[in-house]
């Protein structure tokens, strides 16, 4: 019975101390449980906040990309409208999602001279600052808050004024606008005149154009431009005929008649006659309304002839081409050479340059040969050609064939040459190959004398692509500024006068290609006169010469350039409140004793003008360094405008010279 009451005892005991232990670690248990449980339900809030305030970001970008207007300071809710867009709407609250609140405050940014952000001096209307902040009350009171900057420089638009006719829109003082250029802005004379445009890259107000007699002319003609993006007239004179630009003008208060001619660059243009025999009779006339008349004759022939640099020629063989001096006997190119001349500059020099150079083509049919011949000897003969082609090294530099005399094709076979053939004196002769053969020439014949025997080539002179080179390489000098005109005065006998007379010292924007040729009214006799045409003739029967012309025109007399001008631009109308970004115009410089500078003005009632530079005030100028491409216009002072105009100002100290201006772009962020 004792050891029964014992027992019992023990288990009491041990039911005690159980119980003890309960009580003591169970509430901790439960903490710990109910620790774990909030803290995952916590992590879940912060997760599913996160996401939304990501999604008001992303809606907050939708709508500034919609319109920079739509991001006013203030606190909101986002919502999405019927048409499915995000749409911001004033709420200082925020909007309710579940046991979430969300809202959106937008506000000024503020930056320094170096547009780094600073704590709020110049605001910059151009960036906002928006903070998204999401907070929730269970199981935890909490928020989170996502900050971002953003600008308005986004979808630029741009207004560019180029042409004459939007230049002509403006208010000009002691300035004015021609279209030599394509459209430019420049100080008026002391006589305050304009020229007068009758072609540049389109006919001039009032001028009417006539093609006679069959010849080919373009007026807008692309493929050799004077400037990237302008046009020439191009003339191709295939027999008799005449363009003719027509118009009742009074010359007087004008001194000069101004063209450009391109006179430098050969290998862009074919000479060929089927006839034989030096072209004559091309030209330009005027035409006076009464009987007597003055007419002024540009002879056409020579002028597009360089002379070749043999010693340049020589020099580059020598050293990385293949130089053979054949000293005083005939010497003969084999097949088994022109296949070791592959993409070389080949040079024959003779001591005795009345000798042969005979290239001999194997007769091996269809065979493509790439070199460059050049010799100085006055005879050159090519044989036993085959369906043969022979290829220029690089035919926008090098000659594929060039001889200083005479080149005969000697077989009557298919022939073609791709770049250009020059014979300096003697001219080319093609007899020997007749129908249903053919000389292929895919690029230009360029010759002095015309060979009667000349008359079977088929020359395709593509200048746009193959033979686009507007300047010549070192291997050619020009030698053509012999040239006559012929003034004929009224009732008198012709005068011959000299080209070089009348040749500029070189056009001051086109390419070096292209030679000024201004010939005063006084020498042809006009000077004062109505005149009713200007034709550019061709009245032989042989064929002539492509000739491209343009910037034709009567310029104003005067007694030089005024000192100073400005030209204020129309009103520019962004539709709504607006960035403006950058200011740029061409030429950013200009020419040494000029200066070219511009302000601009903004508004919302498109009547306020007040014209500031880049410190916003009236006493500065945007000005394009060197380094740069624009001028970057202030943020403080013409941010948040609907209008804007802007202002050069133009000035000189020559009066022989003009700062230009050719095109304006703004850039601007609706």
């Amino acid at each position: 019975m004792i050891l029964i009451n014992n027992k019992k005892g023990q288990a009491m005991i041990e039911i005690v101390v159980v119980m003890g232990l309960l009580a003591i670690f169970l509430p901790a248990l439960t903490d710990f449980v109910v620790s774990t449980y909030s803290s995952f339900i916590q992590s879940e809030a912060i997760a599913e906040a996160n996401f939304l305030a990501q999604e008001y970001l992303e809606a907050a970008r939708s709508i500034r990309e919609d319109s920079w207007q739509n991001l006013a300071n203030g606190a909101y809710k986002i919502s999405a409208n019927s048409n499915g867009k995000w749409i911001l709407t004033a709420d200082p609250v925020g909007e309710t999602v579940g046991n979430f609140t969300r809202k959106i405050v937008i506000s000024d940014v503020c930056r320094d001279s170096s547009d780094a952000l600073v704590a709020c001096g110049v605001s910059d209307p151009s960036s906002k600052k928006m903070v998204v902040t999401v907070s929730w009350s269970q199981p935890i009171s909490r928020s989170v808050s996502y900050t971002i900057y953003s600008t308005r420089y986004l979808n630029n638009n741009k207004f560019i004024h180029t042409t004459q006719a939007e230049f002509d829109a403006g208010t000009k003082n002691n300035v004015v606008t021609t279209n030599n250029s394509g459209g430019e802005v420049r100080l008026a004379t002391s006589g305050g005149g304009s020229p007068e445009n009758i072609y540049t890259d389109a006919l001039g107000t009032g001028w009417t154009f006539s093609n006679i007699g069959g010849n080919t002319t373009d007026l807008n003609n692309t493929n050799k431009p004077i400037r990237t993006g302008a046009k020439s007239l191009l003339t191709k004179f295939a027999a008799s005929g005449e363009i003719k630009f027509s118009k009742s003008f009074n010359t007087a208060g004008f001194n000069s008649f101004d063209f450009y001619i391109d006179s430098v660059a050969p290998w862009t243009f074919a000479f060929y006659s089927n006839t034989g025999g030096a072209p004559t009779g091309s030209g330009i006339t005027l035409t006076n309304s009464f009987s007597g008349y003055a007419s002024y004759t540009y002879n056409s022939y020579t002028t597009i002839f360089p002379t070749p640099n043999y010693a340049s020629f020589k020099s580059e063989a020598q050293s990385s081409g293949i130089y053979v001096n054949a000293g005083s006997s005939n010497y003969t190119i084999s097949e088994s050479d022109l296949a070791g001349y592959a993409n070389k500059l080949v040079y024959v020099e003779f001591s005795d340059t009345a000798r042969r150079l005979t290239i001999d083509f194997g007769s091996f049919s269809g065979r493509s040969y790439t070199a460059s011949i050049v010799t100085n000897t006055t005879d050159v003969r090519l044989q036993n050609y085959n369906s043969t082609t022979l290829n220029s090294k690089n035919k926008n530099i090098y000659p594929a064939l060039l001889g200083a005399g005479a080149i005969q094709f000697s077989a009557n076979n298919n022939f073609t040459i791709s770049g250009f053939i020059f014979s300096e004196t003697g001219g080319i002769n093609d007899s020997s190959i007749s129908s249903p053969q053919v000389l292929t020439v895919n690029g230009s014949v360029i010759v002095k004398t015309f060979d009667t025997n000349f008359r079977n080539a088929n020359v395709n002179y593509n200048y746009a692509t193959a033979l686009d080179n507007p300047t010549p390489p070192s291997y050619f000098t020009p030698n053509y500024y012999g040239q006559d005109f012929k003034v004929k005065p009224v009732g008198g006998s012709p005068t011959e006068v000299n080209m070089s007379s009348y040749l500029t010292g070189g056009p001051d924007k086109d390419p070096t290609s292209w030679q000024l040729v201004s010939i005063p009214l006084a020498d042809m006799n006009i000077a004062s006169a109505t005149i009713t045409s200007i034709s550019m003739i061709e009245n032989a029967t042989t064929a002539r010469p492509t000739l491209f012309f343009d910037d034709i025109l009567f310029a104003s007399s005067s007694g030089g350039f005024v000192a100073s001008g400005d030209f204020t631009s129309t009103s520019l109308d962004t539709v709504a409140s607006s960035a403006f970004n950058t200011l740029a115009w061409n030429p950013s410089s200009q020419v040494a004793s000029t200066d070219l500078k511009a302000q601009i003005a903004t508004n919302n009632d498109n009547a306020t003008w007040n014209y500031k530079g880049p410190d916003c005030s009236a006493g500065t100028y945007y000005t394009i360094s060197a380094s740069a491409s624009y001028a970057k216009i202030n943020r403080a002072c013409h941010n948040n405008n609907r209008y804007l105009r802007y202002k050069f100002f133009f000035s000189t100290t020559d009066s022989s010279k003009t700062p230009e201006l050719y095109d304006v772009t703004i850039n601007y962020s609706p």
